[in-house]
């Protein structure tokens, strides 16, 4: 109860409250001090924080600038952009070239003969229409079929053939009859060949006998023993064509293997269109109205989705009624063609596209026009020397940053003669010297006129930051690329490590959360916190047990006061 009513001074007049709390707020001062020294750790932890961001942007600079591919860049250059445009990959080397484009590559694009007043009244077809890659072209284009009803318009078959999903074709032709014990795989099934007059089949394959057959029995009796497997195979004379299942791997497979019995290749049977995958259609469909808005007529248009000659295909429409009138035909807006190009003096390059990647090493040609004159175009590849001083300037602009943050947190303040925070840091030390001998000192064991940053144009100021003469590093950059490539990056030949690979495997070190510096540094810090915590813990218990008992004691001597002024005053009125 004595703690919790306040007689202070009642006796003695003096204020005991403010006494005990001057007299607790001096016990605390030793916490005071150790809660400030704990906020300082805290804050240099942030610091720490700050700086390790710093020391991740710079290596991730010094990565741009560690490995020769970095300095694999180029700048292009054309005559007419309005004819082709030119863009250069790491790969490319220097060099100029004329380019005549003579043909742009297109895809095939056929209009129906057929039209109609409405895209959406039934068109009256009621068969099949098959779209087949032209003879010799793209064998890896599957086939597509699509059937038609008598009640779908123009807009349902179209529709139906951007929807339908393309069947996989191969084609086998015996050139002769294979040796017994031949395997040949088709989809998920395996054929044998054996021969009958040695003795009955025993293996666990599909059996094909070839005993007393010629070329064309063999591929009758292979598509006989395909019945019912899903394999659909048609013969003419000693050549079969194969359509692969329907629901096969990847919606479409037809994948063909031909083993002998030695683990080669049996010469008598010749494969082609093997491994076809279908599931997208290879083709696209769409509707023009090439009449007017008072007397429109519908025709349909059919687009391969590649381009070059290899999109060309053709088209056959099979009525479900024999003789049945009503036909689909088509006829070609936009013949399929490759494009040309004229380059060095090699005249009548052909490729299936208008973005040429492998013609020059390194070099995309994005062909626009092929112009009437056929007028040449100059295009040029260079080393852009700006893209690497880019480089280099964001290295620099990296260190300054950790340079500026190490100067303004460690120099001494005249005014305040206080030092900065992180002053006398062995972490921040550690790392400073590190950063400036790679900077400063030569690369070891790299010879030739610029094994040094200073060499090129790089230098110290008297803050410790960098700059860089542009116009002495591109001087370098002229006179020995190489050079300038070694300064930097590590040679995988003879393993000279230059200046960025270096900063790279220093600030990997400095950062290892295992062992590094920096995260040492951090730890350390954070068991100073823990420790002046668990001290001021224990002082606090300290302080609140002397509170207590200054409070008795002053409660005790104001009750003793009081008693006596009672007794005087008895002794007084006698």
């Amino acid at each position: 109860m004595a703690d919790s009513v306040n007689f202070s001074g009642l006796s003695s007049g003096i204020d005991s409250t403010s006494l005990i709390k001057a007299l607790v707020d001096a016990k605390r001062q030793p916490i005071v001090l150790l809660q400030a020294q704990a906020d300082e750790y805290q804050a240099n932890i942030t610091r720490m924080d700050d700086f390790a961001g710093k020391l991740t942007t710079l290596r991730s600079a010094a990565q741009t600038l560690a490995t020769a591919s970095s300095f694999s860049a180029f700048s292009t250059s054309t005559s007419n952009s309005d004819v082709m445009t030119v863009a250069a990959s790491t790969s490319a080397s220097e060099g100029n070239h004329t380019v005549v484009v003579q043909q742009l590559a297109a895809g095939q694009t056929s209009k129906s003969d057929q039209t109609s007043v409405s895209a959406n009244n039934p068109f009256g077809l009621d068969g099949k229409l098959t779209l087949t890659p032209a003879a010799g072209t793209n064998v890896s284009v599957p086939v597509n079929q699509v059937s038609f009803l008598a009640t779908d318009s123009l807009s349902a078959i179209r529709d139906k053939i951007n929807n339908s999903t393309p069947t996989a074709y191969g084609s086998l032709s015996f050139l002769a009859v294979p040796t017994s014990g031949t395997k040949l795989a088709i989809d998920d099934k395996t054929y044998e060949f054996y021969d009958s007059g040695a003795g009955a089949y025993s293996g666990t394959n599909i059996g094909v006998d070839v005993n007393g057959a010629t070329s064309d029995v063999v591929a009758t009796r292979l598509a006989s023993a395909a019945a019912g497997t899903g394999s659909l195979m048609t013969t003419i004379g000693s050549v079969i064509t194969v359509k692969a299942k329907t629901a096969g791997s990847g919606g479409n497979l037809i994948g063909m293997t031909n083993t002998n019995a030695a683990g080669g290749t049996d010469g008598a049977i010749q494969m082609s269109g093997t491994k076809l995958s279908g599931g997208i259609p290879s083709y696209s469909a769409g509707l023009i109205n090439s009449g007017t808005t008072a007397a429109p007529s519908w025709s349909l248009v059919l687009s391969g989705k590649s381009m070059g000659e290899v999109s060309a295909f053709t088209t056959n429409y099979t009525p479900t009624v024999p003789g049945d009138p009503k036909t689909l035909s088509f006829a070609n807006v936009q013949t399929a063609r490759d494009s040309i190009i004229d380059i060095d003096g090699m005249n009548g390059i052909r490729r299936s596209t208008n973005v040429i990647t492998d013609v020059i090493a390194g070099v995309t040609m994005n062909l626009v026009d092929a112009p009437a004159d056929k007028k040449a175009v100059s295009i040029g590849v260079a080393k852009d020397n700006g893209a690497i001083r880019s480089k280099v300037d964001a290295f620099i602009k990296a260190y300054n940053d950790i340079a500026s943050y190490i100067r303004t947190n460690s120099q001494y303040d005249a005014t305040t003669k206080k030092a900065g925070p992180l002053q006398g840091d062995l972490a921040i030390s550690t790392v400073s010297n590190g950063l400036s001998s790679s900077l400063v000192n030569s690369v070891s064991g790299l010879g030739g006129n610029y094994n040094a940053l200073s060499r090129v144009g790089i230098r110290t100021g008297s803050d410790g930051t960098l700059t860089m003469d542009t116009a002495k590093f591109d001087t370098a950059m002229s006179a020995d690329f190489k050079g300038v490539v070694d300064l930097f990056t590590k040679n995988l030949t003879t393993g000279t490590k230059g200046v960025a690979s270096q900063i790279m495997d220093k600030v990997d070190r400095w950062m290892s959360p295992v062992d590094g510096i920096v995260a040492n540094r951090k730890k350390s810090l954070q068991t100073n916190i823990t420790n002046i915590n668990a001290s001021v813990t224990q002082k606090e218990s300290s302080v609140t047990l002397y509170e207590a008992s200054l409070k008795v004691k002053f409660a005790n001597m104001e009750q003793l006061i009081g008693s006596l002024k009672s007794q005087g005053q008895t002794l007084g009125s006698i």
